[in-house]
């Protein structure tokens, strides 16, 4: 007797987890650690992992598999913004005394470089 597999249905987001779409992909997501420019973890990143579009994915795995064929590996840091951590930024951005990560992240004025006033 044959198992039968069952297929996933399709996910109507237009998303993929780029880990799983590119196994051989490298993701660094640092939004997910609290070793990012602001220094704690950032609201809405739930798991380690990069989202993206599945048209982005598809022709990133293109460039990947180009680059695999010369030996480089592709890196990503950052793949999806959530509404959340665009908040939780810009309420960083607010408070000028967290510093802690500028040797690391940003060299000048925190409130320069972050924030804009739009009219």
């Amino acid at each position: 007797m044959t198992e039968i597999t069952k297929k996933a249905p399709a996910d109507p987001s237009g998303f993929v987890a780029l880990g799983e779409y590119i196994p051989h992909i490298v993701q660094e997501i640092r939004y997910y650690t609290t070793f990012n420019f602001v220094g704690d973890r950032i609201d809405g990143y739930e798991e380690p992992a990069a989202l993206l579009t599945k048209e982005a994915a598809r022709a990133l795995k293109g460039v990947c598999a180009e680059l695999m064929v010369q030996g480089y590996r592709v890196k990503v840091f950052d793949a999806y913004r959530p509404v959340c951590a665009v908040k939780h930024f810009m309420l960083w951005g607010i408070e000028d005394q967290d510093i802690r990560m500028k040797p690391y992240f940003y060299p000048g004025l925190k409130s320069r470089s972050f924030l804009q006033r739009v009219t």
